[in-house]
């Protein structure tokens, strides 16, 4: 896959769902990972399944170098707020969802979801769609700090898509939203168009 000692700052953003918890954290990660991909991220789970990507040898590298880091920290994560499944009532675990923005050389980051989840495959692919529906498949990041860094996120001129501040453009309508392309905008549409409103 590359150069294997190569290595950039990438960071680990941890949530839990069910508490919302965020935890954040920087690690060196093998450079030939960064600015490989699908520009809308790529998603993998314990299973390995993936959303955007069918490179298997990329898919089991990417899942080796990320878990090795969440090992790291698996004594950090506070425990699930309910021991029971949300879907089964069985015995909570620790499942990790993993979605990667390493396409974003400028600020290449990893969200790791953990839900409140047994590891039964159909609990997990539950959860998996639960995230899914609530944030969206494509621009998880996004959508995740509209609320809370709204204001600064817009006014450095970040697209509302994929956190790029390259070549943005602000929407015409509401002048508070910004886009690197219309793709990204018309990717948006569904949730901005709740808040769009002329300024």
């Amino acid at each position: 896959m590359g150069n294997t000692t190569a290595t950039v700052p990438v960071r680990f953003e941890f949530y839990i769902l069910r508490s919302n918890t965020k935890l954040e954290f920087v690690h060196q990660f093998p450079k030939h990972f960064v600015g490989v991909g699908d520009p809308y991220g790529q998603s993998t789970d314990l299973y390995g399944q993936t959303s955007t990507t069918n490179n298997t040898t990329y898919v089991q590298e990417f899942q080796k170098a990320a878990y090795a880091i969440l090992r790291e920290h698996k004594d950090e994560l506070p425990p699930t707020s309910d021991p029971a499944c949300e879907f089964c009532g069985g015995p909570t675990q620790k499942v990790v969802h993993l979605l990667s923005w390493l396409y974003n050389i400028a600020d290449p980051f990893i969200v790791a979801w953990i839900p409140n989840a047994c590891e039964k495959r159909e609990c997990v692919s539950r959860a998996h769609a639960q995230m899914q529906a609530k944030v969206g498949q494509r621009d998880v990041y996004a959508r995740l700090f509209r609320e809370t860094d709204w204001k600064t996120r817009s006014n450095r001129g970040c697209c509302a898509a994929c956190g790029t501040t390259k070549a943005t453009k602000r929407c015409a309508r509401c002048k508070r939203v910004w886009y690197c392309s219309r793709v990204h905008q018309k990717v948006d549409w569904k949730r901005h168009r709740e808040i769009c409103q002329v300024g």
